[in-house]
């Protein structure tokens, strides 16, 4: 029976540690033109941060805030158990990123310290894509040797499967059919609105719900430039028309792209 310490009785994936970043700077005596730079030592950190400002003259004062994104342009991370006892044996898990970098060969260097012993190699690698992820797992003892009874597809295979269940989930929209030759294309991903098509006339009997495809998510919809609350996640908007006449359906995508509709509510 392969021991896992703390995680014993099954192949518990690790929580992925979070780490929280707070700097603060004195204050810093604006220029002229009142701009100020301001410098900022970050530790070892890949995340979202929150810039807050506040500034004041005399008796005035200012404030203001901004989220900003902090990554390397390779992120590696390594999912470990919370703890081991000494003679355990454990899964290594890593997760490359690829967020910057061009496509190519990314690399991971893995090395320990204190009493724990490497079973396998010290250098994991694999062919990524801009902006694409692998997860490797690795099984083994800390002598090198052979797990008795122990193959891929029973250990690191659910190891694979709970590392991927961690990822969100990106559905890509059904693409349309090739459009007929002669006729000029449009890009796959570009945002239009499925439903209503422009001059349509719908029942007011009840509830619409509009339908968009293709673009950035979140999306946006309007209704005379009145936003509708909707789960950012999804493609579409349901909608109570409040009386019958004339309205204009917008929606916008994270990226500022925007399609529209002009229809009448009977």
């Amino acid at each position: 029976m392969l021991r896992q310490g703390g995680d014993e009785g099954g192949f518990v994936l690790p929580d992925i540690p979070q780490r929280t970043v707070t700097l603060f700077t004195p204050p810093v005596q604006a220029g002229t033109d009142g701009r100020a730079l301001i410098p900022l030592d970050m530790p070892d950190f890949n995340g979202q941060v929150r810039l807050m400002v506040v500034a004041w003259e005399g008796s005035k004062l200012g404030a203001a805030n901004s989220d900003l994104t902090v990554r390397d342009p390779l992120v590696a991370e390594e999912l470990l158990p919370r703890f081991l006892a000494p003679g355990d044996k454990a899964q290594l898990t890593v997760l490359l990123h690829n967020l910057d970098l061009p496509a190519g060969e990314a690399a991971a260097k893995i090395s320990l310290y204190g009493p724990l012993a490497l079973g396998g190699p010290d250098r994991l690698a694999a062919d990524l894509a801009h902006r694409a992820h692998v997860a490797a797992v690795w099984v083994g003892r800390p002598d090198g040797t052979a797990l008795l009874n122990a193959a891929g597809r029973d250990l690191a295979l659910p190891m694979l499967g709970r590392v991927f269940a961690l990822l969100p989930s990106a559905p890509r929209p059904i693409l349309p059919p090739p459009p007929p030759s002669g006729m000029p294309s449009r890009p796959a991903d570009a945002l239009r609105l499925l439903f209503p098509p422009t001059d349509a006339e719908l029942s007011g009997a009840g509830p619409a719900t509009l339908r968009a495809m293709g673009g950035q998510r979140p999306l946006t919809f309007m209704i005379d430039g009145a936003p509708l609350k909707i789960d950012p996640a999804r493609r579409e908007a349901s909608w109570l028309p409040p009386a019958p006449g004339f309205y204009r359906v917008v929606v916008v995508d994270a990226d500022g792209a925007m399609a529209q509709a002009a229809i009448r509510i009977r």
